[in-house]
């Protein structure tokens, strides 16, 4: 089936480590508002995704909304390697991100 990487224990692990830092987590929901504020790190569940870093999410335009108000962050996705894929479509809306992390890899969006 679709799955997304369960960033939890990433929050987790983020928390433990810098807690001094400030996390905001959005709602699994397509209607919820986007975050408010100015975001430095942002950390994407994806579905499937290619080597220039391109993704597919089922957020419904949610992220790309989001990622795209959020020019100076870091744009990092988080998925299973067998997610990739040579080539997913991209449309004029869609937001790459700056990276992807995968179990066995880390793609910079260079192919």
């Amino acid at each position: 089936g679709w799955n997304e990487v369960d960033t939890s224990l990433v929050m987790e692990r983020l928390t433990a480590m810098a807690p001094a830092i400030s996390l905001d987590t959005s709602s699994q929901s397509i209607a919820a508002p986007q975050p408010v504020g100015t975001f430095q790190l942002i950390i994407v569940p994806i579905l499937g995704f290619d080597e220039t870093c391109s993704r597919i999410g089922m957020g419904a335009g949610w992220y790309d909304q989001f990622l795209a108000s959020q020019p100076q962050a870091l744009k990092i996705g988080l998925a299973f390697e067998q997610q990739k894929n040579n080539i997913i479509p991209v449309e004029d809306h869609d937001v790459k991100l700056d990276m992807i992390v995968t179990e066995c890899v880390v793609y910079s969006g260079d192919p």
